[in-house]
């Protein structure tokens, strides 16, 4: 039950991380070419748009002893409200004056450390070699990525002051008119809604693990109510002489019926806790086991899950004592006293 319930979970938290907090951008502007900061104010005059942020998006190749990664470094501003660095407590990260920041996955990748150097290759224009110094590691959930301060980034690539493109905070009221009038600008080259990208990740994430995850609660339920019926059944079997003898010098059907149901309902919840540390660490199997360059699964597991998991326990307890209780008051007696 908590494998079923641990990809929504997961999934809502890295949406929430990287699209409401790291990412609050409405819409990112990418250009066709490298231009002058004069098109920031060609992006802010445009109607609806409230705020604009440039950056920097260089292809390169990151390398680190007999270790490289090909990626896109980002030259960020130093003001950032729209794309914010966070770490692992999600509070924002400065970018230092000079260095490289890279995200944990590459940093993994690559096998550096922060104070470490790496070798970059610049894979446009004059596609110089650097060595640049990594000023520090950010956590993030999607991506392997390089991030640094526009004017080194500039200086490094002994260019001047230029930009990739933007991110915009948009009026909702003119969003719709500013998507076909971006679209339809020869330097535009992307644009990208994010509120339009997130639905879309979500309608194929759905599609994906909504049968998964019906069929896994499905066969969660139905071992539940067996182990635990099971369980019961047997410690029947086994004692039925005993019961039979507590109802013959005077003890009540629900007296004896709830010695049997007493201890069935203590093993439950002996039985949860245990439970939930079990499914917890199968969930960090899942982490481990899906982690990719492209991103990695947050260990989140909400609350509601796991008591939604302990619920389904109750209720398997509940249904079996109510059919072992019919059995229990079913026993022969006599029958029963008669045999060796």
């Amino acid at each position: 039950m908590l494998l079923s319930g641990f990809a929504p979970d997961a999934l809502d938290y890295l949406l929430h991380f990287q699209f409401n907090l790291a990412q609050r951008q409405d819409i990112q502007v990418t250009l066709k070419e490298v231009h002058s900061p004069r098109a920031l104010h060609d992006l802010q005059k445009l109607p609806g748009v409230q705020q604009v942020e440039p950056f920097r998006a260089v292809p390169v190749r990151f390398r680190y002893a007999h270790r490289h990664y090909r990626t896109v470094l980002l030259g960020l501003g130093d003001e950032r409200s729209l794309f914010r660095l966070l770490n692992a407590r999600e509070r924002p990260i400065r970018l230092p004056p000079s260095g490289v920041i890279l995200s944990e996955q590459l940093a993994e990748i690559l096998g550096v450390e922060a104070g470490g150097t790496v070798e970059i290759d610049v894979l446009e224009g004059e596609k110089n070699h650097l060595r640049v110094e990594v000023a520090g590691i950010v956590s993030e959930l999607a991506g392997a990525n390089a991030y640094m301060r526009l004017d080194p980034l500039h200086r490094l690539l002994r260019e001047g002051d230029t930009i990739s493109g933007a991110f915009l905070a948009v009026d909702p009221r003119f969003e719709e008119p500013l998507y076909r009038q971006l679209k339809a600008t020869p330097a535009v080259a992307a644009v990208t809604v994010k509120h339009l990208a997130v639905e879309q990740f979500r309608q194929i994430v759905a599609r994906n693990t909504l049968l998964m995850q019906s069929f896994t609660a499905f066969f969660a339920t139905v071992l539940a109510v067996g182990v635990i019926y099971n369980t019961a059944r047997i410690s029947l079997d086994e004692r039925r002489r005993e019961f039979a003898t507590l109802r013959v010098i005077g003890f009540t059907r629900w007296e004896v019926a709830m010695i049997l149901l007493g201890e069935l309902g203590l093993m439950t919840l002996l039985a949860i806790p245990l439970g939930w540390g079990i499914g917890v660490g199968f969930c960090w199997a899942v982490v481990v086991g899906f982690e990719s360059d492209n991103f990695r699964i947050p260990l989140v597991v909400e609350r509601q899950t796991m008591l939604r998991a302990a619920l389904v326990a109750l209720v398997a307890t509940v249904v079996s004592g109510l059919l072992i209780r019919r059995r229990l008051e079913q026993i022969d007696l006599v029958e029963v006293l008669k045999s060796r």
